[in-house]
């Protein structure tokens, strides 16, 4: 800050200052240096409301600590006056050697304070103190608005950028406990094998950990059935729910359980816990709730996806030979995720398998390609809800998102050896002949040849099916554009075997594609394949 200047100078250009961008610990040093300007104190200690506490952030000179008991009883008896609005930044004397405290609010309470020692204290003095702590204070609250804001958006990406509950959750503890006191966070899911429990993921003290515990009288329970953030401030005090002598048996005293929302429904809960009693107020009651609506399709969506990996496990192991009902089952989970893709797989199978015909190829790499076409869009199952379902254009960050589900489909199936010869197609589906196309921006011949035939047939199937927001186009209309678009998005071998399919063969495709069509094999003929599915999803 200048010299030579007015006292009222000095606190003006210190307002205009404030405007800018800081981080709180700038802001605090360049109030201290004011109050060292415009009052001339000795010295000056600036603390920070950090997790409960005060933390000593700038000083000038020798600081002031807060580790005496008679500085520590003066500040707690002070503060409890500057509740009061009409103490709001105003020195006040702790002792009689010169030592003062102004407090640093937001109008919700005490977010700092500031230590001076001063020789002689005027009026004049006094009120320029008040005029510097109340624009400081506003500096201040804004910043930690920013920072906070901030911090919520970094914890709710560290669910929306990966499937992995277990890496997530690791990183998601670390940074939540950066922001509100905690030490057990779990979350609970009902059951989906046993209805009468509730499914805990995390909480353990050197790893990640799975259990079950009661859904009766559970403290998820009623949140699940009531939506509400429920907080129990102490309890050796009161034990309302099932789980909580188990939870006090660890050390835990006080606990928060948020709902967990998905497509506008609650299905589970995030719960944080602290050893202290008493220690969540309503700031952090409104942030783990917001934090909880935010990740939650996030969370649901790894639930799935753990779910379905385990089940595709399960169900190698347990019906190795059924080759068909493992695809159907995964089909029908394609259809529950999108309900706009439905059908869409198996018209695009019988068209690729019509072109790949016309082109002469051999039985083993025909099923590869149907194989591959069934599977092309598995890596949606990891797009979070927010970005597959929105309504209109992507923006560059939501559509890199999206552009990640060719290879994430790709590594679900390279995972399991008989789906692993759809891998091309689930991975380089997206490519363009011309080599536009992503995520590798192969071209020509580059392209897995099986990657190449779908592409034809999931662009006619395309253009040619009814959508909300457009009607589907005629056949022909549909045929010219795959033409126009021959050899910068498409194969020109591929177009040419797709103009010999004839029309009839094009509708018979669809009309049979209208009913149910599934892959069956001879050992499931008669087999309702929704029993199945369900049978698979639900572990029996």
């Amino acid at each position: 800050m200048g010299q030579g200047r007015s006292p009222i100078q000095a606190v003006g250009e210190f307002a205009r200052f404030l405007n800018g961008n800081w981080q709180r610990e700038v802001l605090l040093i360049e109030t201290l240096r004011m109050f060292e300007e415009v009052i001339g104190c000795i010295r000056a200690s600036g603390y920070l409301v950090e997790n409960g506490s005060f933390e000593l952030k700038a000083k000038i000179g020798v600081p002031i600590a807060l580790d005496s008991l008679e500085i520590i009883s003066s500040v707690n008896k002070h503060l409890s006056i500057f509740s009061s609005e009409e103490y709001y930044h105003k020195a006040m004397s702790l002792n009689d050697r010169g030592l003062y405290i102004v407090p640093l609010t937001s109008g919700k309470g005490s977010i700092g304070l500031i230590l001076f020692e001063i020789g002689e204290f005027t009026q004049d003095q006094m009120d320029l103190a008040a005029m510097v702590a109340i624009v400081a204070s506003m500096a201040l609250r804004n910043a930690s608005q920013t920072e906070e804001r901030a911090n919520i958006d970094d914890i709710v990406l560290t669910f929306a950028s990966g499937l992995d509950l277990e890496v997530s959750y690791e990183l998601f503890s670390e940074k939540l406990k950066q922001i509100v006191p905690v030490d057990l966070i779990t979350i609970i899911i009902p059951d989906p094998f046993r209805s009468s429990h509730l499914m805990v993921y995390g909480g353990g003290k050197n790893n990640f950990q799975k259990k079950r515990i009661p859904y009766v009288g559970s403290g998820s329970a009623l949140v699940i059935n009531t939506g509400d953030t429920f907080v129990e401030d102490d309890l050796a005090e009161n034990r309302s729910f099932v789980e909580d002598e188990m939870l006090l048996e660890r050390g835990i005293r006080c606990t928060m359980r948020a709902p967990l929302t998905s497509k506008g429904k609650t299905f589970g809960t995030l719960n944080i816990c602290s050893c202290l009693p008493n220690v969540y107020t309503r700031r952090e009651v409104d942030l783990i709730t917001e934090i909880a609506g935010k990740i939650g399709s996030a969370v649901e969506n790894a639930l799935v996806y753990e779910a379905i990996n385990k089940k595709l496990s399960q169900a190698l192991i347990q019906i190795e030979n059924n080759y068909s009902a493992t695809l159907n089952a995964m089909a029908l989970m394609l259809d529950k995720r999108d309900a706009g893709t439905k059908g869409h797989s198996f018209r695009v199978i019988r068209y690729a398998s019509a072109i790949a015909e016309k082109m002469g190829v051999s039985s083993q790499d025909l099923e590869n390609i149907r194989l591959g076409s069934l599977l092309h869009d598995i890596g949606k199952l990891a797009i979070p809800d927010a970005i597959l379902f929105k309504p209109g254009r992507l923006s560059a960050s939501e559509l890199s998102v999206m552009r990640t589900h060719p290879k994430v489909g790709a590594e679900m199936v390279s995972k399991i050896e008989f789906l692993s010869p759809a891998a091309p197609i689930v991975l380089h589906h997206h490519e363009w002949f011309n080599g536009k196309g992503y995520p590798d921006g192969l071209k020509k011949e580059e392209i897995p040849f099986g990657a190449r035939v779908f592409a034809i047939a999931d662009a006619f199937d395309a253009m040619t099916s009814d959508r909300p927001y457009r009607a589907g186009l005629p056949l022909e209309e549909a045929a010219r554009e795959l033409g126009r678009c021959k050899a910068s998005q498409f194969c020109p071998d591929c177009v040419e075997a797709f103009n010999r399919i004839t029309e009839t063969e094009l509708m018979s495709i669809y009309s049979e594609c209208q009913a149910e069509v599934t892959f069956r094999s001879p050992e499931l003929a008669g087999q309702d394949l929704k029993e199945l599915a369900q049978n698979l999803a639900y572990g029996k």
